[in-house]
C-alpha cells in the first residue's frame, strides 16, 4: 500500500510548470490580460533586461571620454569669455593616458 501512495504522489507531478502558471490572484475589479498575468507570475524580484546595442554603448563611452578629456584640457580656463558668435570648434585634444586606459578597460569588460 505504501508503494501505491508513492506512485500517486509522483503522478501529480507530471506538469510542474502548470503549478506555477496561476500564482496571481486578482483582488481588484480590473480584468488582467494574459500578458499582465504572465508578467506578474514572474514575481516581484523579476527585473526585465534592457537590450543594449553594442555600438551605441561604445559610442557613449567614447563620447564620455572625449568630454572628460576636454574638461581636463580646459580645467583652468574661463569658458564664459568668448560669448560672441563663432563657428563651433573642431578641436580634438591629445588623448589623456589615464582616460584612454579607463576606456580600454571598459571596452574589455563590454
Amino acid at each position: 500500500m505504501t508503494g501505491e501512495r508513492r506512485r500517486e504522489s509522483f503522478e501529480c507531478d507530471d506538469n510542474p510548470q502548470q503549478e506555477w502558471e496561476n500564482l496571481v490572484i486578482n483582488l481588484s475589479s480590473l480584468e488582467l490580460t494574459e500578458a499582465q498575468k504572465s508578467l506578474l507570475n514572474k514575481g516581484l524580484t523579476f527585473i526585465p533586461a534592457q537590450k543594449t546595442v553594442l555600438f551605441e554603448l561604445l559610442k557613449e563611452l567614447r563620447l564620455f571620454a572625449h568630454t572628460l578629456t576636454l574638461k581636463t584640457v580646459f580645467k583652468d580656463s574661463d569658458m564664459r569669455r568668448g560669448t560672441d558668435f563663432r563657428k563651433p570648434s573642431v578641436f580634438i585634444p591629445k588623448p589623456h593616458p589615464t582616460i584612454e586606459t579607463f576606456v580600454s578597460v571598459c571596452e574589455k569588460e563590454i
